[in-house]
């Protein structure tokens, strides 16, 4: 199941609000008073200023800017202009406001900018307003000393700032807690957002498929691995499961799922086996004939077809490092093959009907025999002698494994466990095989006879599959079976909701059925009541009848 996700990033900003500052005296105002003061005018407490030991001169982009960024744009900025002064560029710090130049371009005594910002003007308020509402502050000595300098070198816009990858900082202990939680319509994944992060699963297993990522919103350490830079709140999938979205504070991320490529791998129609390179990129097809086709997996281009058997072949294996093919055939020849020329370059000569073989490291090939043993050999093999030449004397296999009951039919190796090696036999074993000590470590019993199996790349499950239907998933560390999937998984899963719905509906049934007969109770006990009514009705009028008559008489008799 593919799990690969790209994004794409949704921002919304929302309305700027207007900023209420306290009314301040106009700087055209102060800037005449300052023009108009003689140069013998009282010091007021003035800032202490540290001249900058350098010989370098002052950058404005990036040493004077950001202060005065911090502490004096919030009034003084192309939307604001307190004074008709903004104080955001060169030009417009040049150009001034309503009383003419903030600096004066090698004048740092007489720029308005420095004596006001220094505190230097006894008759003027000082800058930034004290107790003002936008947080400014008084501006350091070493601050004050850049700003001087600046001054003093001619008061240049200077190059550009160098920009500087941002370093986002992780979220802070506390925010890892699972917000939001969504499954496909095929029950088949499940998505959870925690943090800043998203992760998927594999509904079934519970097993941890990946994490997505950006990486605009990642950094390095604790902030590696962030799909967003802030919190998650809520995450979606399609209907159709092959996107995702996922929101945090002002920004939606959509992640469409990559759909699985189905490619054919050049003319390899009546393929006997296969084995990909350990780079991914190209894989080897064993064909009938004998031949092994090198195919680019991106395109499934044939880049090269190498004769190396006379006969089909049965087993393939990728050296470590890819350059090399090791194939066998049902012959029993056993072929080492360089990928980019063709040439073999050894040879084993093992009984016929010797089949799966694997790579265990750069210096030992086992191969599967007809006899049930695994047999591991030293590399290189044999190097094929020239035309006419006597062969040489067949090696000795440096381990045999045995105690299968049929002969292995697929290999694979445990990336996390060097020197080990995984055989699925005939017998329906799959065995964990430790090939320095030559003994088994573990066994799974997978019930019939094994075809294929892998290994996870992190060594920690095992799949095997063979005659009985469906594939088995294995907890390699203990041999534990994780699960057991049957045929289709989703049509499984929908069979299982209609069986459900089903039992539910027969529950209703028979809740119906109670009910009625409980009804049809009522309407035969309400008739049972109205006939014992009815009957003492009926008695009643007699009664009063006869009564009433005796009544009657009685007068009668007496008139």
């Amino acid at each position: 199941m593919s799990t690969t996700f790209h994004s794409t990033t949704m921002t919304g900003t929302p309305p700027r609000m207007k900023t209420m500052t306290a009314h301040r005296t106009p700087l055209a105002a102060l800037l005449l008073a300052a023009i108009a003061v003689a140069p013998s005018r009282a010091i007021a407490d003035p800032l202490p200023v540290a001249a900058p030991d350098r010989k370098d001169p002052v950058r404005f982009q990036d040493e004077v800017l950001p202060f005065l960024a911090a502490n004096c744009v919030a009034c003084h900025n192309a939307k604001q202009k307190e004074g008709g002064l903004s104080l955001e560029t060169v030009a417009t710090i040049t150009a001034g406001g309503d009383s003419g130049p903030a600096v004066m371009a090698g004048k740092p005594s007489e720029s308005v900018l420095l004596v006001r910002a220094a505190h230097r003007d006894a008759d003027a308020d000082t800058m930034p307003p004290t107790g003002n509402s936008v947080g400014a502050r008084n501006l350091s000595p070493q601050e004050l000393g850049l700003l001087e300098r600046w001054i003093a070198e001619g008061a240049a816009a200077g190059p550009m700032a160098a920009a500087r990858p941002i370093d986002w900082r992780p979220l802070p202990p506390g925010t890892g807690a699972v917000v939001a939680v969504e499954i496909t319509a095929d029950g088949r994944l499940t998505a959870a957002a925690r943090g800043s992060r998203v992760s998927l699963f594999d509904t079934l297993s519970g097993e941890t498929l990946a994490t997505l990522v950006d990486g605009a919103a990642s950094g390095e350490g604790p902030a590696a691995g962030q799909a967003h830079r802030d919190p998650l709140g809520a995450i979606a999938f399609s209907p159709a499961g092959d996107m995702l979205a996922t929101g945090s504070f002002r920004t939606i991320k959509l992640w469409r799922r990559a759909a699985p490529r189905i490619a054919p791998l050049g003319d390899t129609a009546a393929a006997t086996t296969l084995a990909v390179a350990p780079d991914g990129a190209t894989a080897a097809v064993g064909l009938p004939d004998g031949k092994v086709a090198i195919v680019e997996v991106a395109s499934g281009k044939a880049l090269h077809v190498h004769a190396v058997h006379d006969g089909p072949i049965a087993g393939l294996a990728y050296a470590p490092d890819g350059a090399t093919i090791y194939s066998s055939a049902a012959s029993g020849a056993v072929a080492a093959t360089t990928v980019a020329d063709g040439k073999t370059t050894g040879k084993l000569m093992r009984p016929a009907g010797t089949g799966a073989l694997v790579v265990i490291d750069d210096k030992r090939i086992a191969t599967a025999e007809p006899d049930n043993v695994v047999r591991v050999w030293a590399l290189p093999l044999p190097a094929v002698p020239a035309p006419g030449a006597e062969a040489p004397p067949a090696p000795a296999p440096v381990k045999e494994l045995a105690g299968a009951g049929k002969p292995v039919a697929a290999f694979a190796t445990v990336p996390t466990m060097p020197g080990h090696i995984v055989a699925g036999s005939g017998d329906g074993k799959a065995r964990l095989w430790n090939a320095d000590a030559g003994s088994v470590v573990r066994e799974v019993d997978h019930g019939g006879a094994i075809v294929a199996l892998a290994v996870r790349a992190d060594g920690s499950r095992l799949a095997t599959a063979g005659t009985v239907p469906g594939v088995k998933l294995w907890n390699l560390a203990d041999g534990k079976i994780v699960t057991e999937p049957k045929g289709d998984v989703r049509l499984a899963r929908r069979l299982a909701s209609a069986d459900l719905a089903l039992a539910v509906d027969k529950q209703d049934v028979e809740f119906g059925k109670t009910r009625v007969t409980a009804a049809e109770k009522d309407v035969t006990d309400a008739a049972e009541e109205k006939k014992k009514t009815a009957e003492a009705v009926a008695a009643a009028e007699k009664a009063l009848g006869e009564k009433t008559q005796a009544v009657a008489a009685a007068e009668k008799a007496k008139g």
